[in-house]
């Protein structure tokens, strides 16, 4: 699949990633939930922060975002891959999306105890929710 990659030009790609099957996943989703860090970096090179955010919203038909399918893996280079590049905000968002069940990506990988992960996930909406407090305390 990475040499498919090569052949398309930016839009090509970017529109590909946005065809959903049945389920209504992504490739995003579906290399995600296949545990995959290097084919997720492939399939996200050269796409700008914004670009990347657009994909990472996309939802399947149980609400489940990239994010929530990575969120179960254990793999923290898969989530850091899918979240790089993305100010601290986008994160959190991100990291805040309820899939159907009312569940987090942070639910998810904590139903899988899949404990790097969650370290990885708390420390980014820490980081946001430390941000936010100083900014709203002290200003800046």
């Amino acid at each position: 699949y990475p040499e498919l990659l090569q052949i398309l030009s930016h839009e090509e790609r970017k529109n590909y990633l946005h065809i959903k099957n049945k389920e209504g996943n992504t490739l995003l989703h579906f290399v995600a939930y296949k545990d995959d860090a290097n084919f997720i970096k492939e399939l996200l090179k050269g796409l700008s922060p914004k670009e990347r955010v657009e994909l990472l919203n996309i939802e399947n038909l149980d609400g489940n975002t990239p994010l929530h399918a990575a969120a179960g893996s254990g793999n923290v280079e898969l989530i850091e891959e899918l979240l790089k590049g993305l100010t601290s905000e986008q994160r959190v968002l991100l990291i805040n999306i309820k899939n159907i069940y009312k569940e987090t990506p942070l639910h998810v990988e904590e139903q899988h105890r899949k404990y790097n992960n969650v370290s990885l996930l708390k420390e980014y909406a820490a980081q946001e929710s430390w941000g936010n407090w100083c900014i709203r305390k002290l200003g800046r």
